[in-house]
């Protein structure tokens, strides 16, 4: 089974669906929070997959499919390319740039021996 496939039984098992969209977090003990606008994930050899939460507005959803598409893999050009320029969102999005930033795929950041 590839990475990829297991990140998607990840997300749909973290996320109710409708559509093709995320409604809600899983959870056991009733209806969860709601799901986030996007949720992107990356496996160790460089492929992204993402969801859209039911809350996307096409506009945002449109943007963010063809920023994803491209296979730009930039953290700190995400926000201003998705039109989420307010300090709020930009400083809540910092620790997930940080993160983005260490963990690039090999075959972006060359060659890195193991921890």
């Amino acid at each position: 089974m590839s990475e990829q496939s297991l990140l998607l039984m990840r997300l749909d098992a973290l996320y109710t669906r409708c559509g093709d969209r995320m409604a809600r977090a899983n959870e056991p003990w009733g209806e969860g929070a709601p799901a986030p606008l996007l949720l992107v994930g990356r496996t160790l050899r460089g492929e992204t997959v993402w969801r859209f939460g039911m809350q996307a507005e096409p506009g945002f959803a449109g943007r963010a499919q063809a920023l994803l598409s491209s296979g730009a893999w930039d953290p700190d050009a995400v926000p201003d390319a998705l039109g989420l320029r307010a300090a709020a969102a930009c400083a809540r999005a910092a620790p997930t740039r940080r993160a983005l930033r260490r963990w690039r795929p090999a075959a972006v950041r060359g060659m890195r021996s193991a921890r």
